[in-house]
């Protein structure tokens, strides 16, 4: 039998929501793994701060795994590198602003092993175990963006990565498709497209169109102006400082990554800015209101974010005031919607005029839409296709487009994460499904998945927690008759006490009546518990979580 039979496409995070991306392309000799990234868990998940991919069946056969191939340097394809390199010590191959941002990361959390991190530049083809990759060039919303051609035993692979087709992007190339036709010659057996706005009409719209809106809206602001857009847009805060420099306002930074990124920007030669132009944060603040711009993070919302700070009025040097112009220039990640509308509500109240992507064109997406994934769908006439990145809606929508455009019904593959897509020479099938979980961090912990912790957490802070303590004499073993109660987030103070004293009176005749019984201590803790969920339940309709707890005395 030929050892090279075989590949397959096993998607460990990314395909069924957004974020946390990881596949995995196998040979029966060799692994690589495209992206590890994070996602950012929603209300369902509370005190979680981030969710990775489920990496057992990278653990599991850590021995053919030959390098970790990263596409961009977003949070949602670099996010987990650490926790990944604490299983498999693997070559990272990168482009140069996803190589330094890496490089950050990894310095933060003091991996031990010796880091063996491989900065790529767009053409380059490196020979990893069964296969030959090439890089190419894509326009998305952070520098150095790539695509994946991956030569295997069977035939060639495109992997797009997040993209868009942009002829006059604001920073870093056009879109080059006929380089991309090009490389990808004689014939495509797989294509793995994008599909993050796969259920979009139309196209993405380009940066320059972004450019002429927000010139506009800075023109003819009268006070202050706070443009708040993702820390790694280094094409939005180019876009900014040439604005600035047209309307004769100064620049500056509110936000530790926002200043970190244009940093490594400017080292990387991605961010030219005018001479004169950058100021500080102290420096903006005692001009006049009219000559000042600060380019601020929080469009998410994220709750530590300067525009939070400022929606919450907890930043230490910007007070919002009537005359300041907000302007929001990100598109809303599914599940931030309710944090965002709630700070720009608070900076309503205080007085901004804010502006969304609802009121102007004042972002415009790093994801190809429906007629720009035709274009590359026709182009590149794959003989298999996989939609990624998105959630479940977006991939069918994204697959519905390729049979559309020729892909026969067969060879089009909706798979979700755990899904074993192996293609041989004469066809493609679905042969397995690992079981998928999701881990998790937890404060300074990784957790596995564990549903019932969240269920548990949602329950108390809906619900809150109800602890009886109740006291045993150590020598004769009987019950001593004071009795405390106490409670978190479960009623005002002033009801809780009433409700507790009845409680109490109740608890006590019932210990009354189990001491002639020779019960184990474990018995009586269970029948004070029952009597105390019984007993609010009646009085209030809640179900609190209850704790008996007693102290031998």
């Amino acid at each position: 039998m030929n050892d090279n039979n075989w590949i397959r496409i096993i998607p460990l995070g990314g395909l069924g929501d957004i974020g946390k991306n990881m596949m995995v392309v196998e040979t029966s000799n060799d692994i690589l793994i495209i992206d590890s990234g994070v996602l950012f868990p929603d209300s369902e998940m509370p005190g979680a701060d981030l969710v990775l991919p489920d990496m057992n069946y990278i653990k599991k056969n850590s021995n053919k795994v030959r390098g970790l191939l990263i596409t961009h340097g977003h949070e949602d394809h670099i996010g987990s590198v650490p926790y990944l390199l604490e299983h498999v010590n693997v070559p990272i191959y990168a482009p140069p602003f996803a190589s330094e941002l890496i490089y950050k990361k990894l310095k933060k959390s003091r991996i031990k092993q010796k880091l063996n991190l491989i900065p790529i530049t767009v053409g380059d083809q490196q020979k990893i175990g069964d296969f030959f990759v090439e890089w190419f060039s894509v326009c998305h919303s952070i520098p150095d963006s790539t695509g994946l051609l991956i030569d295997t035993p069977k035939g060639k692979i495109i992997h797009t990565g997040d993209f868009k087709i942009d002829h006059n992007p604001i920073l870093g190339n056009p879109s080059n498709l006929a380089e991309l036709a090009d490389i990808s010659s004689p014939e495509v057996l797989l294509l793995m497209a994008d599909s993050t706005n796969a259920d979009d009409e139309g196209y993405s719209g380009s940066d320059r169109e972004v450019f002429t809106s927000l010139l506009h809206l800075i023109s003819n602001a009268k006070g202050r102006v706070f443009i708040s857009s993702f820390a790694s847009h280094i094409a939005r805060i180019q876009m900014v400082f040439l604005i600035a420099k047209l309307c004769n306002r100064k620049v500056a930074f509110s936000g530790r990554s926002m200043i970190e990124n244009a940093k490594i920007s400017q080292e990387l030669g991605h961010l030219s800015i005018p001479e004169g132009v950058k100021i500080t944060l102290p420096q903006a603040l005692s001009l006049s209101e009219d000559q000042v711009v600060i380019i601020t993070t929080g469009s998410q919302g994220e709750p530590t974010s300067s525009l939070v700070k400022m929606a919450s009025k907890t930043h230490k040097e910007i007070k919002i005031k009537k005359g300041d112009t907000i302007i929001i220039s990100a598109s809303i990640i599914p599940g931030n919607e309710v944090k965002v509308y709630g700070a720009i509500d608070s900076l309503v109240r205080q007085g901004a005029h804010v502006i969304t992507n609802s009121h102007a064109k004042t972002h415009a997406s790093g994801h190809a839409s429906s007629e720009e994934l035709r274009l590359l769908i026709n182009l590149l006439n794959p003989h298999y296709f996989v939609p990624i990145h998105g959630d479940y809606r977006m991939l069918k929508a994204n697959l519905d487009l390729a049979i559309e455009c020729g892909v026969h019904e067969k060879n089009g593959f909706l798979l979700t994460d755990g899904d074993v897509l192996e293609i041989t020479g004469k066809k493609g099938q679905i042969v397995d499904k690992i079981p998928i979980g999701e881990n998790y961090i937890d404060g300074n912990s990784l957790a596995d998945d564990d549903s019932s912790i969240f269920e548990e957490r949602i329950k108390l802070s809906k619900e809150g927690i109800v602890v009886v303590s109740f006291g045993k004499n150590k020598f004769s073993g009987k019950f001593i008759t004071s009795m405390n109660i106490t409670s978190v987030g479960f009623k005002n103070p002033e009801n809780a006490t009433l409700i507790f004293q009845d409680l109490k009176n109740e608890l006590k005749q019932l210990l009354d009546q189990e001491e002639g019984e020779l019960l184990h201590l474990k018995e009586i803790k269970r029948i004070v518990e029952n009597k105390t969920v019984d007993f609010i339940y009646k009085r209030t309709k809640k179900r609190p979580v209850v704790v008996i707890t007693n102290l031998d005395i």
